[in-house]
């Protein structure tokens, strides 16, 4: 990877290309224009969350990091697919990411069966903040194999979440994180509106 002078040079670049201002590009990437100002000097090096949602915008991310642009691969770069209603509404439904931390990430999960997706809510934090990047297993999906307590990411009358599920003697409840959380209850009669997506193996 090149030095941060030269990668922080590319970032400014490709703002400059899609012709926007460090206002309309930190908007873009959810961040203040003084973060965005600090990233483009080198000051800060912008997280995963930013670079997907710029990346989503049309900036190369790729050519940020390596001076090369789009069209050949990375080595020890893996690239995954978004989790369907989780990710970025528009743009690029893929990243790229360093495949030694999405296998830090994962454990015995299989990278093929994993994929990314955006926290879209606060009922995790501070463990998950929302619109974080995080690493789902899609392979655990079947309400019958689910581990209690564990975090996945799910839709619950078609809104998508992200939050621990309970399996109680008559119901299932989503729960946020910490003592006193919210939490929704799921009976039988109601089961049906409650699709979970996969279990969430990694945090970014």
């Amino acid at each position: 990877m090149d030095d941060v002078a030269q990668i922080c040079a590319r970032l400014r670049e490709e703002r400059v290309r899609l012709g926007m201002s460090q206002q309309d590009f930190a908007e873009v990437g959810g961040v203040s224009r003084k973060t965005q100002s600090a990233y483009e000097s080198g000051a800060t090096a912008p997280d995963v969350a930013y670079l997907v949602l710029v990346s989503a915008r049309g900036v190369d991310v790729q050519y940020v990091f390596s001076g090369k642009r789009e069209g050949g691969e990375i080595a020890g770069h893996i690239e995954l697919e978004a989790l369907p209603g989780f990710g970025p509404t528009e743009g690029p439904t893929t990243i790229l990411l360093p495949e030694f931390l999405v296998q830090r990430k994962i454990g015995m999960a299989s990278i093929a069966s994993i994929r990314w997706a955006f926290n879209p809510s606060r009922a995790m934090e501070p463990e998950i903040e929302r619109h974080q990047l995080v690493l789902v297993d899609v392979t655990q999906s079947q309400l019958s194999d689910l581990i209690d307590g564990n975090t996945y990411a799910y839709t619950l009358w078609g809104r998508p979440d992200i939050r621990r599920v309970l399996h109680r003697r008559d119901h299932w409840s989503v729960v946020g994180f910490g003592k006193g959380a919210e939490s929704t209850d799921v009976y039988k009669d109601d089961q049906s509106s409650l699709e979970i997506f996969g279990a969430v193996v990694g945090v970014l």
